[in-house]
């Protein structure tokens, strides 16, 4: 035990010390870390499963696949639980649609959105056969190869800021973007392959806390 907390505490240092070495360099680079390895990387690691950590982690790191964390929003900010994008579960093509109902559903304030990402983790509230069943993350592909929208998707840029220009905070809207039911991170409440929706918290507020609480505070 005390060999595995003295291992965990040399990783954290070792973490620390990088993030302040690329500060030295470029504090636009850090912050875009941040986003990419802490934020992106943070939820497909702590509220995804098997699944998304052999398919999507491995690019995550490396950058391959530069993602945004697409949680905030015009008209909530960051109260998650006002969410207004939806994500509804399509039983006929077992997809997610992903969409944005109102001007004010825009994710905004996005690191990597405005111009890198390719993908972003969407916060937004599901229904499954009509239920809702609250806020959930799913993966959504934003941009081709190319760093051309892909449809049904709208990216902005936030434009120039006092600071930190290097940073390209952006927006994203959705207009019934479709996705498989894999890419939404189940680790506390998915779909199966019967269209049936499964926790293993049954009260909607624990288990948005439970999410949250993750998010913070690392793999649990």
């Amino acid at each position: 035990l005390v060999q595995g907390l003295l291992a965990l505490i040399m990783s954290a240092a070792e973490s620390c010390a990088h993030f302040e070495m690329a500060a030295l360099g470029d504090l636009s680079v850090t912050i875009k870390s941040g986003v990419q390895h802490g934020l992106f990387g943070g939820a497909i690691v702590n509220l995804g499963t098997t699944y998304h950590h052999e398919t999507f982690l491995p690019d995550a790191i490396t950058v391959k696949l530069p993602g945004a964390f697409a949680m905030t929003e015009l008209g909530h900010g960051s109260d998650v639980q006002s969410l207004e994008t939806t994500l509804t579960y399509l039983p006929e093509t077992d997809e997610l649609e992903v969409n944005s109902p109102t001007s004010t559903a825009t994710k905004a304030y996005l690191g990597n959105a405005g111009r890198d990402g390719r993908m972003a983790a969407v916060f937004g509230q599901l229904y499954v056969d009509g239920e809702h069943h609250g806020v959930h993350v799913v993966l959504v592909a934003i941009r081709d190869e190319d760093g051309n929208d892909l449809p049904g998707v709208t990216t902005g840029d936030q434009g120039h800021k006092g600071g930190l220009l290097g940073v390209d905070n952006g927006t994203l809207s959705f207009d019934h973007v479709r996705v498989p039911r894999l890419m939404l991170l189940d680790r506390y409440g998915g779909i199966d392959a019967d269209g049936e929706y499964h926790s293993p918290i049954s009260s909607k507020n624990a288990r948005f806390f439970t999410m949250l609480g993750t998010l913070v505070r690392g793999r649990i």
